[in-house]
């Protein structure tokens, strides 16, 4: 009598190589798909983290009349001067200020209004780099890295302080051709290229 060895018969080299080249196609489909996805997920939130923070600047000047200034700073800098064009620490402070953190010796959200809600997971803890859980968190994280955009980089603040509903500083306004807003919030987007001529997303 012959003695049967296993059950049942192993994969041919070919069956191998029609797998392997299945999964091969199924890779080359789907990872374009879900990197492209995620791009678009990070686009949208950008541009509602943009709106978000655009209008919480218009309810300061609505609640105060006046725009929020950076530490240091006063609005007698400004007015019949110039427009703001905010480095990414003073976009910092002015952010402090709309989520009423702005603990200085001189307040400028006396009122204590919150006029921009964030969420802490959107923020990275800077110790260990996991998205943080608490506000204090979130407030640690601002105050180390800035209110970053999905691609951690700083979101630009122009400010129209002169209030002729004019913006005319770089990157954008200029006397010649200045941005028609009282705010401008910009992204330099993934590539990060702050040389670019103009970055992908903005609004005002």
């Amino acid at each position: 009598m012959k003695r049967q060895n296993g059950s049942g018969r192993g994969f041919t080299l070919i069956e191998l190589l029609v797998v392997i080249a299945i999964i091969g196609l199924l890779s080359a489909i789907i990872v374009p798909s879900i990197n492209g996805a995620m791009k678009s997920a990070k686009r949208a939130r950008a541009l509602k983290q943009m709106t978000e923070l655009d209008g919480a600047i218009k309810r300061f000047f609505t609640e105060y009349g006046r725009m929020p200034m950076p530490q240091n700073k006063t609005y007698a800098d400004y007015i019949d001067k110039d427009d703001l064009a905010c480095t990414p620490e003073e976009a910092t402070q002015i952010v402090q200020i709309l989520i009423n953190f702005d603990d200085w010796p001189v307040k400028q959200n006396t009122r204590q209004i919150v006029f921009l809600e964030l969420d802490p997971a959107s923020f990275k803890n800077p110790i260990d780099g996991k998205p943080c859980k608490t506000e204090a968190e979130m407030k640690t994280a601002l105050l180390a890295n800035g209110y970053q955009d999905p691609w951690g980089n700083p979101y630009g603040i122009l400010l129209d302080e002169t209030l002729d509903d004019k913006i005319i500083v770089s990157p954008y306004g200029t006397p010649e051709n200045p941005v028609r807003a009282k705010v401008g919030i910009y992204s330099w987007g993934e590539t990060g290229d702050t040389g670019a001529l103009s970055p992908p997303y903005k609004t005002w």
